[in-house]
């Protein structure tokens, strides 16, 4: 049985807006994880931070096209609030909706997601395929996936640990950005600092994930892992040449943890 499932940024000033701390960020994650599972559930991407969205009009989204199943990405312990928000927005629809938090602060600080009757699952690290068998699994069509996936069903919290690195990052398809506007990300930039593009139009791309050393200010390690992963220079020419001819891209800002890890 195929799922209708929205996957979602929740808005930043739903919470505590700190403005050097929130920035417009590409929907380069929510397209790996539809693309991940268009093939097989009608998906969605709602993106509430970019188009600043209110809680209500975010609530009139979900009630025109009310999902089976919502992810919510979020991208840092800050906002952890915005994503509980969201979640108790699906709920207060339709509260049969299951509600799944995911990204960085769900890996590295998930525990006012544990605490919030609202979040139904919770996925722990790189969640391609994680979520993709949550999906599957919620559909009928699997089993619960063994690992990075916790489950607050009846009262409790089961599942166990974080869901294992992926180590053959050419395997993850393009991101789906057919599903949004994807234009209008690539002629803003997210925010005056030192990765802000240098021509427009823009993309985003992550050429590896993971990063060997420990600094003391950094999650990355918990989060992408300390041993670094690459993909191939021919899987990442594909990516840059479908940008081009697609979108027009003009200029590239890459997002991995460590650019340099790999001198050659």
């Amino acid at each position: 049985m195929a799922l209708n499932v929205a996957l979602m940024y929740p808005n930043v000033k739903w919470d505590q807006w700190i403005s050097r701390t929130a920035w417009d960020i590409h929907p380069y994650n929510l397209g790996l994880l539809a693309a991940m599972i268009e093939g097989k559930h009608d998906v969605r991407i709602i993106d509430a931070n970019f188009d600043n969205l209110s809680p209500e009009e975010f609530s009139r989204n979900l009630e025109e096209n009310p999902p089976d199943v919502l992810g919510i990405s979020v991208i840092t312990n800050e906002y952890s609030q915005s994503g509980i928000i969201a979640a108790e927005v699906a709920k207060k629809i339709n509260p049969k909706i299951k509600t799944v938090a995911g990204g960085v602060s769900a890996i590295s600080y998930p525990k006012p997601f544990i605490e919030s009757s609202d979040v139904d699952f919770i996925v722990r690290g790189e969640g391609e395929y994680a979520f993709r068998d949550l999906c599957n699994f919620l559909s009928g069509d699997g089993a619960f996936p063994e690992k990075g996936v916790l489950s607050k069903g009846e009262g409790k919290v089961i599942g166990s640990g974080k869901v294992d690195f992926i180590e053959d990052l050419d395997k993850l398809p393009l991101p789906a950005y057919h599903l949004v506007d994807y234009k209008k990300y690539t002629n803003r930039g997210p925010r005056e600092t030192a990765d802000r593009a240098r021509a427009m139009p823009y993309a985003r791309i992550i050429t590896s994930r993971g990063c060997p050393h420990s600094c003391c200010f950094c999650e990355v390690g918990s989060i992408s892992g300390r041993k670094p992963r690459f993909r191939s220079l021919d899987n990442i020419t594909k990516e840059i040449e479908w940008l081009i001819e697609r979108y027009g891209i003009k200029g590239l800002s890459f997002d991995d943890d460590n650019l340099i890890t790999n001198r050659r």
